[in-house]
């Protein structure tokens, strides 16, 4: 091995990445906004829910979260990736530590009180204190998942517009 060799092997390496910070930020962003939207925007439910009876009211619950409670994350995803450019590389992995998270929180509840209890914990905020479960654990993960998916979007359009001939 020259001496040329060694000194790249043992020398010192600038990784001028993504960083940490820049991670740990958009993950915070990431949980935190749709917990607080949905504190926020707790009362619409009860008013859907009130105003339009039984079934309906249900499936107008269902709507409002999945677009404006997880969905929120696909937007809020797009325009950090399209105005910082920097943060798509460590966006993309947001996902990963709420879905463990979500993953390890669920099983353990299915081991403990079964399937059916955990489905209804997880996914339902009708009965008292099960709304800390939605609110802390569901919807962050699925903002998260969706937070990613728009940064995933955003860099394939990049990646899109540069392959198309002029």
């Amino acid at each position: 091995m020259s001496h040329h060799s060694k000194a790249i092997m043992f020398g010192t390496e600038l990784d001028t990445g993504p960083s940490f910070l820049l991670f740990f930020g958009q993950q915070l962003g990431a949980l935190l906004i749709p917990l607080l939207w949905l504190l926020l925007t707790a009362r619409v439910t009860d008013s859907l829910a009130h105003a339009l009876g039984h079934p309906l009211g249900n499936i107008a619950n269902v709507v409002w979260y999945v677009t404006f409670v997880w969905g929120i994350g696909l937007p809020i995803g797009y325009l950090i990736t399209y105005f910082f450019p920097s943060a798509a590389a460590m966006g993309r992995w947001v996902w990963l530590l709420p879905s463990l998270g979500f993953c390890g929180c669920f099983i353990y509840d299915v081991v403990v009180y079964g399937f059916p209890a955990t489905l209804s914990d997880f996914f339902s905020s009708e009965t008292g204190e099960d709304i800390w479960v939605v609110a802390i654990v569901t919807y962050p993960t699925f903002c998260a998942i969706a937070y990613s998916a728009g940064v995933i979007l955003v860099r394939r359009r990049w990646r899109y517009e540069r392959t198309i001939p002029e």
